[in-house]
């Protein structure tokens, strides 16, 4: 098995987060169209030459940030609610 590189990590989040809070798309999914959706945005935004990754690949790789991403979402939470935009 290949170490994932920094930038496939972040393609990874920045893929889940858009799949995961999108109304239309969003977790409603059983979990492999979830999946599915987001190894289709991941792969979208690979650079040219990159392997493809199927979604149980994704959805594997997530399960040790998945705590980490969380939590980040909490905080990023909580910091709307402290000081309300506009």
């Amino acid at each position: 098995m290949s170490k994932w590189s920094l930038e496939e990590d972040r393609r990874l989040v920045k893929s889940w987060i858009n799949i995961s809070t999108n109304p239309l798309t969003g977790a409603d999914s059983k979990k492999f169209g979830f999946w599915t959706k987001v190894a289709c945005v991941f792969n979208q935004t690979a650079p040219n030459g990159a392997a493809k990754k199927p979604p149980k690949t994704l959805n594997s790789s997530w399960n040790p940030a998945a705590p980490l991403v969380s939590k980040w979402c909490g905080c990023v939470e909580e910091a709307y609610l402290e000081k309300p935009v506009g």
